[in-house]
């Protein structure tokens, strides 16, 4: 006869090797019901078979069913949640949203029932250390099935219903991950993984997290939003270049009010220049490894150094803001935009070495540009005392372009 806790670890097994059924698969009748008393599974050997033959049921479709029959059968079974935990691995690979939500609900209720009324920790949490095995099958578990809310939530486009999940699987990983620091040398046999490989997982999964709200914020044009996720995600991976390079440029070119008082403005050209000064000291390195093509290494350096010249410049520090531009149009000598913000730089520290140069490159590559003209002109005007000699001018700057 199979022993209680042989039928337990079979039943592990069966979550993870569940199929996806078909359209017209089941969906169990039988809800968990918090309010009835848990009843041991019966363990005659007709009933025994009819789990056995759940367990090694390779058809999804017939799986489906057989998960339905137990339900109905065993309704306030010990081990419902793992039934319903089997099922909602079919809906995961089945990808319907809703059905997903609805197993995901089931399976978490019943799930956190279960440690309730066999082990009794969760309502007193002292007793934690007693249970680090099983609190960390629970807290995992539990992290899965929020994930997955959040993921079909976001399929089905409502955000409120992601961020009210984020915030609960960010919770659920970061007590499995004391649960796993607890275990220590044990969690290899509890999960199969060491240290290393789970802090990969926890972090992807985080990563996963709090890209889907910050996904949701750029669909909301919420800049904002944007930044503080952002933010978040870089206390995950706090050296990854490219979420530096954005976190710095969205808050330099943050759209801010009017009335934005100074020290705001600078607190947040600060924060922008301590994440483009981290970008720098790992950009080498980060253009070393990723497989991007030369033209996009250095739009990277351009988008770098040309965010470094607007948050020095927002400060008011002219002189830092023309050497990080300069170090942008060095990368990408053929952008306009590069030039002309030099430019502006020149213009408002009153260097004409600086701005009258600058703006006749950027007029060169834009020649239609009205704007640029007319502050090129005069400038020039102040320069030179006339207009006379212009065009041979731009045309003598824009010839040294790139040399």
């Amino acid at each position: 006869m199979l022993m209680r806790n042989a039928l337990l670890t079979a039943l592990l097994g069966a979550v993870l090797t569940a199929g996806a059924p078909s359209a017209g698969a089941q969906r169990a009748i039988i809800r968990f019901n918090p309010q009835a008393p848990l009843q041991p599974t019966p363990s005659s050997e007709g009933e025994q078979t009819a789990l056995l033959r759940m367990l090694d049921e390779d058809d999804p479709v017939r799986r489906n069913r057989l998960i339905t029959d137990l339900l109905i059968q065993y309704p306030t079974s010990e081990y419902l949640h793992m039934f319903l935990q089997s099922r909602w691995q079919i809906m995961l690979e089945r990808g319907e949203p809703q059905e997903l939500i609805d197993a995901a609900v089931d399976g978490l209720e019943a799930y956190r029932y279960f440690m309730e009324s066999k082990l009794g920790f969760i309502d007193e949490p002292d007793e934690l250390r007693e249970y680090p095995a099983a609190q960390f099958r629970f807290k995992n578990q539990e992290l899965q099935y929020y994930q997955s809310m959040v993921d079909a939530y976001a399929r089905l486009d409502e955000p409120d219903r992601i961020a009210e999940y984020v915030d609960l699987a960010l919770a659920a990983a970061d007590e499995t991950d004391e649960s796993f620091d607890r275990l220590g040398e044990e969690t290899e046999d509890v999960a199969g993984m060491d240290a290393e490989a789970w802090a990969e997982v926890s972090r992807n999964t985080r990563m996963f997290l709090l890209n889907t709200v910050r996904n949701v914020h750029v669909e909301d044009e919420n800049e904002a939003g944007v930044v503080e996720v952002t933010e978040r995600m870089l206390e995950v991976v706090p050296d990854d270049v490219e979420l530096l390079l954005f976190a710095a440029t969205a808050l330099a070119q943050q759209q801010a009010p009017a009335d934005e008082d100074a020290a705001v403005l600078r607190e947040r050209m600060e924060r922008s220049l301590e994440y483009a000064d981290r970008a720098v000291e790992g950009v080498d390195l980060y253009l070393l490894r990723a497989d991007i093509s030369q033209e996009q290494q250095a739009g990277v350096m351009a988008q770098l150094y040309s965010t470094i010249g607007l948050a020095t410049a927002q400060l008011g520090d002219w002189g830092a803001a023309a050497e990080a531009y300069r170090a942008a149009i060095d990368a990408t000598p053929m952008a306009p935009n590069l030039h002309y913000m030099l430019g502006i730089v020149g213009a408002n520290s009153n260097d004409i070495d600086i701005a009258l140069p600058a703006f006749a490159r950027a007029h060169f590559l834009v020649p239609d540009n009205a704007e640029i003209r007319a502050t090129l002109e005069q400038i020039y005007q102040a320069s030179e005392g006339t207009l006379d000699g212009l065009d041979d001018y731009v045309q003598s700057e824009g010839a040294s372009l790139g040399n």
